[in-house]
């Protein structure tokens, strides 16, 4: 996905559809096997931290990412006219904490996709000094925690995208608490 950014929308595609024949070809990595969860936050977390979610036994069944799913989780009808199709397009955008007209409806979305997908936690993955996605973190805990729906709160800087290993034992202590 985070390719995706840089593709054209042709190359984006392409590579997607790629992506997706080889799960399809790849059995084991395409197990349903795994504790589903939903991983939130603003960036996409990174291929290391993923790798340490999926080798403690969890499997990201969705996500709730803000520059990913909240960015596309609605695309209006192509009408030839750009301020209907922007109009239309902010209206109805997926509820997202850095839109706060949208705000409010973010914890009713969020508990759907966990239902829908069958999670039994979530991870949110927070960029440190992000404040829009901290200021409702206890919110949603809580709310999360009445449906007993374990959550783990992680902090990333930018330049720890590699550096995510401190947070393995965290990570493998969850994955035993969703158990």
């Amino acid at each position: 996905m985070r390719d995706g950014y840089f593709m054209t929308p042709e190359d984006h595609m392409s590579a997607l559809n790629d992506a997706i024949n080889k799960a399809k070809s790849n059995p084991k990595k395409n197990s349903s096997d795994g504790k589903k969860i939903i991983v939130s936050g603003i960036l996409p977390p990174p291929d290391a931290l993923c790798a340490i979610i999926e080798e403690a036994g969890m499997r990201v069944a969705g996500n709730d990412v803000s520059s990913q799913a909240r960015s596309y989780g609605y695309i209006p009808q192509e009408t030839g006219e750009p301020t209907a199709y922007y109009a239309d397009f902010y209206r109805n955008h997926y509820p997202c904490t850095t839109l706060l007209y949208s705000s409010d409806e973010r914890l009713k979305a969020l508990n759907e996709l966990i239902e829908k997908r069958g999670a039994r936690g979530l991870i949110f993955i927070g960029e440190k000094f992000c404040e829009y996605e901290y200021l409702e973190m206890p919110f949603i805990t809580k709310t999360l925690e009445q449906k007993n729906i374990a959550s783990l709160q992680l902090e990333i800087g930018t330049d720890d995208n590699e550096n995510v290993e401190a947070l393995r034992t965290r990570i493998e202590a969850f994955s035993e608490l969703i158990r």
